[in-house]
Formats: C-alpha cells, structure tokens, sequence
C-alpha cells in the first residue's frame, strides 16, 4: 500500500513539475524582474528636501514658521491690488510733503512769538527812574 501512495505522490510531484511556468523561457527572466522591483519598492525612497529661511530685510532675523502664514496672507493681499499699494504710497508722499510744510509754518509762527514777545530786564538804572519820579511828584 505503501508503494501505490508513494508512487501516486512521487508522480503527482513530478506533474506538477512538468505543469510550472518557471521552466518556460522568459518565464525566469520576469520573475527576476518582479523580485527586483519589489526589492526597489521595499526599499526607502531618496527625498530631496528644500529648505528655504525668509529673513527679515530690516533686522536679518529669520522669520518664525509660525509667522509665515501671517507674512503669506499679507503677500498675497499686497499682490491682490497693486493700485491700492500704488495709492497708498501716493498718499504718504502728499501727507510728507503736508508734514514738511507744516513744520516750515511752525517754526515761522514760532520765530513771530518771539519777535512780538515783550521781555522784562531788570537794570540798576531802573530802581534809580523810580526814585527820581517819586522825587518829582513829591
């Protein structure tokens, strides 16, 4: 009994044998494809990874990542409308050049003041007027 199951076992592994892809040609060759790119897959991708730092012009500090959404925002805003920009710069030349004249005015209006402004100075000759007119209406 023992020989007609071994032999059934040892012909049945011997058709499945027969019946495997793997000795047909190019078979090897795309299992060897497969393993390798599994074995790609199966590895840690390379990163390229870009780092940027945004200074402040002013004080060369860089700026925290917490603010770069603020700063974004602000950029985007900016960059929205550039006739409001455009008219507040226009607006801040008018509103120097006002400045400048004004501060022209106050100091002219200043250096009046003191031109009309009448000044005590006490002099000896002064207490000696005093004296001679009380004399006088005596």
């Amino acid at each position: 009994l023992s020989d007609g199951a071994g032999s059934g076992a040892g012909a049945g592994a011997a058709g499945s044998d027969a019946n495997d892809d793997s000795s047909a040609p190019g078979t090897t060759a795309s299992n060897a494809a497969s393993s390798i790119l599994n074995s790609w897959q199966s590895q840690t991708p390379m990163r390229v990874e870009d780092t940027f730092v945004i200074r402040d012009r002013a004080t060369q500090q860089a700026i925290d990542n917490d603010d770069l959404d603020a700063l974004a925002r602000a950029i985007l805003t900016a960059a929205k409308d550039p006739l409001n920009t455009h008219s507040l710069k226009g607006q801040l030349e008018e509103l120097e050049i006002e400045n400048m004249a004004l501060a022209d005015r106050v100091l002219a209006l200043e250096k009046m003041l003191e031109d009309r402004q009448v000044r005590v100075v006490p002099s000896s000759s002064a207490s000696s007027f005093s004296k001679s007119e009380r004399d006088k209406k005596e």
